[in-house]
């Protein structure tokens, strides 16, 4: 994930209109006109964050013909994304991971309750089998949700008493700022450290050669 990736979802989503927008074509695909009457809002300014969202290649779009009128432009959810900002005191820390889609994690006990109902004809699948596949993902969700805010709070922990021993340790500022920025972004280039946190890259350089040896 880049910054301009992240800030770019992340613009994206700041609309609440838009948001409701994606909310919608999340269910299935829609136009202009019914997504305005649905969601409550004129219908210019709903077609104006459609073709925001259309540009930023979250929406595809096609004609197709009604049954009782001119042919419309259908906008389809066609880009899934995952994003995150976790924030605190010694923590910090940004995400933005593409949705997964079943077929490239086989190992997943859930799947097992998907390939059942898949594999069944439409006409014969039951909305039963979906609402217990639905069950299942959702509280495996809740269970990792959950692990991840104790994963995080452990995490901020960490990095409060590596600020205390730092500190304690009488290091510089700027060899402060660099070992945060290792130990959070798990990089090691100068070029790249330098430029992030403003500092001068001879001088980020001499730290990490430093940091090194204290970690080998």
């Amino acid at each position: 994930m880049s910054q301009d990736e992240f800030s770019t979802i992340l613009n994206l989503i700041a609309n609440p209109v838009r948001r409701l927008v994606l909310k919608s074509l999340s269910r299935e695909p829609d136009y202009a006109l019914r997504l305005s009457k649905e969601l409550g809002f004129d219908q210019q300014l709903v077609s104006k964050h459609l073709e925001i969202l259309e540009k930023s290649g979250i929406l595809t779009s096609n004609f197709e013909i009604g049954s009782s009128g001119p042919s419309r432009k259908v906008y389809t959810l066609s880009k899934g994304f995952s994003i995150s900002v976790d924030f605190g005191p010694n923590l910090y820390h940004e995400s933005l991971v593409k949705v997964s889609t079943p077929s490239e994690h086989t190992n997943l006990p859930i799947e097992e309750e998907l390939t059942k109902i898949m594999t069944i004809e439409f006409s014969k699948r039951s909305l039963k089998d979906f609402s217990k596949l639905i069950r299942l993902i959702d509280q495996r969700l809740r269970e990792l949700s959950i692990e991840r805010s104790v994963l995080i709070g452990l995490r901020s922990e960490v990095m409060g008493a590596l600020r205390e021993t730092l500190l304690q340790q009488k290091r510089e500022f700027d060899e402060r700022r660099v070992v945060y920025h290792v130990f959070n972004e798990q990089t090691h280039d100068p070029h790249t450290i330098s430029d992030e946190l403003n500092i001068d890259e001879e001088s980020v350089k001499r730290i990490l050669l430093s940091l090194r040896k204290e970690l080998t």
